[in-house]
């Protein structure tokens, strides 16, 4: 059975107490990689924490009649499995190499203790000192080899991103270093040229507004995904660059991120059935926002919920490099927007939890800079002052993708000071 998050759970009926886990201690080997070591250091800080028990490590389990907690690696197991057992007199935490161990310890932390890593700044940590663990035995095998939220902070912490199974940002040991597999890209163009095909094939590509596609910008034209011929030969040149590079772990078919994909009846009736495993994303978004803004999250769930409705309303489809007209944004919607913010800001209780709300509020600021219609000059450059000064209080290096945080500042001195 699932335990409804991400581990497969086989019960074996019975529970394992925390109270009963003082005189226990952690078991990681003399010959346990630098990810397996870190581990178990990792498990005893965090356990520590939400218990209150104080596990030390030991090189071997010692006196057989004391519970203790095994920390080790596989080279049997897939590179991040995850193979966890709980038992009345012990506990074992294993997974494979070179990172399985490292995500099944955090794995562990997250979904039988409760400890959530919501930032790299904010750990939340349960008071787990009266828990009972169920026994049985734990699995996963993660479906994608390849993980990468494009998310400044898991470039700049490493060790937050190893919390959230990000593999693709660091090459240190202790971390389990970073999956061999590459980046994707827009490849369709590469893999089925309209160079090459284009003429005399016009059907290998995609139908849009009723007429094959010729625009061999931004990756383009995307491929009619079911069409026979272009499977083999994306096939054909996909093994062809595998042959020539037979390093690689990996090789990208991908289709442009552009709304000019296949309408052809086929490909129109594949968009339509295709669909997702789906998380209970409400659940997982409301849990973050209760427990990282605490007591100033309702405003904030709220603007949340304002900002899709606003969007569905309007029958809006947002796209890549999106603009305030994409997802409804006007001088009505960004004041309802800018005034939820400031309810939570006076909702917040504690700094820190006001600051986290300030950094939240960042876009809202800009949305009022850029889409907030006519209002007093006095007014406009207050608002400036006030989104300059968060984006530097909060280290914000960017306005935008291409656009550099200083280089938007002058902008804005120059139009409206």
């Amino acid at each position: 059975m699932s335990t409804h998050k991400t581990l497969m759970f086989h019960p074996s009926g019975e529970n394992l107490s925390v109270s009963a886990m003082q005189e226990w201690h952690i078991v990681v080997s003399d010959d346990a990689t630098a990810a397996e070591r870190y581990a178990a250091e990792e498990f005893e800080k965090w356990f520590s924490q939400a218990t209150g028990l104080t596990l030390g490590l030991k090189a071997q389990r010692g006196d057989p009649n004391r519970g203790h907690i095994t920390i080790s690696g596989s080279v049997d197991l897939g590179d991040e499995d995850i193979e966890i057992v709980v038992e009345g007199g012990q506990v074992q935490i294993n997974g494979g190499r070179p990172r399985g161990t490292l995500y099944a310890v955090y794995q562990f932390l997250e979904e039988l203790v409760g400890i959530r890593f919501l930032t790299a700044e904010h750990t939340h940590i349960p008071d787990a000192s009266t828990l009972d663990i169920p026994c049985g035995s734990y699995t996963y095998s993660p479906p994608f080899s390849f993980r990468w939220s494009y998310y400044q902070e898991n470039s700049e912490v490493p060790e937050f991103a190893a919390k959230r199974k990000v593999n693709t940002v660091t090459d240190a040991d202790n971390l389990g270093g970073k999956t061999q597999q590459q980046l994707i890209n827009h490849s369709f163009h590469a893999l089925v040229p309209y160079g090459t095909y284009g003429e005399n094939h016009p059907e290998y590509y995609a139908l849009v507004d009723g007429k094959r596609d010729t625009d061999t910008h931004r990756g383009g034209p995307q491929l009619c995904v079911t069409n026979p011929e272009v499977i083999d030969v994306a096939a054909e040149s996909a093994i062809q660059q595998l042959s020539e590079r037979p390093e690689a772990t990996n090789i990208s078919v991908s289709q442009a991120d552009t709304a000019a994909y296949c309408r052809c009846e086929i490909c129109e009736a594949l968009n339509e059935a295709e669909d997702s495993p789906k998380l209970d994303a409400d659940a997982l978004l409301t849990e973050f926002v209760n427990l990282h803004y605490e007591t100033a999250a309702p405003p904030i769930l709220e603007y949340i919920t304002y900002l899709h409705d606003n969007v569905e309303l309007r029958s809006l489809h947002p796209r890549c490099f999106l603009t305030p007209e994409d997802v409804g944004l006007d001088a009505e919607s960004t004041q309802v927007i800018f005034d939820y913010f400031q309810r939570a800001l006076a909702l917040a209780e504690k700094s820190e939890i006001r600051a986290r709300v300030e950094k939240a509020a960042i876009p809202a600021y800009k949305a009022m800079i850029v889409a907030g219609g006519e209002m007093p000059s006095e007014k406009r450059q207050t608002l400036i002052e006030e989104y300059m000064a968060l984006c530097e209080r909060y280290n914000m290096s960017h306005a935008s993708e291409t656009q550099t945080a200083e280089a938007y500042f002058e902008e804005l001195r120059n139009q409206y000071f």
